[in-house]
């Protein structure tokens, strides 16, 4: 199973192809609910420190692939009863069949910062310079 390793070290469990690069510079996360709270989710993902660089960890920990300035924190949906994909069982008649394996997710959802974002980061970061200019 591949991981998300955070800014702050902190891992989650990816569900399988739990990184989506979506249109308009988002990207979708999809992430096992195991031992996390919406309150830890939304600290994590929505800390520009911890989202700026994100690891995409193999099942040996070894880095795959970087994911880096998403870190707009634009949704968190919890979802249970998600389908994270299909075993193989035997049926009461001794026969192969399958079903779907359900898992309770949280499905993350981060942006770029556009030029919009940008100006208006820029222009807080210039109100804040003047304000400690003017000893306020």
């Amino acid at each position: 199973m591949e991981q998300l390793k955070l800014g702050n070290g902190n891992l989650y469990d990816l569900v399988t192809n739990g990184i989506l690069e979506l249109a308009d510079e988002r990207l979708k996360i999809i992430v096992g609910a195991d031992y996390k709270t919406f309150a830890d989710i939304e600290s994590d993902f929505g800390s520009e420190v911890n989202t700026r660089r994100m690891e995409v960890l193999d099942i040996i920990g070894e880095t795959v692939n970087v994911e880096q300035n998403y870190y707009i924190l634009k949704s968190i949906t919890k979802e249970n009863d998600y389908i994270t994909g299909r075993e193989e069982y035997t049926d009461e008649n001794g026969e192969t069949a399958y079903r779907d394996v359900k898992k309770t997710v949280y499905i993350i959802t981060l942006m770029r910062p556009d030029l919009h974002d940008q100006v208006k980061i820029l222009q807080e970061t210039v109100d804040l310079l003047v304000l400690e200019g003017l000893g306020v």
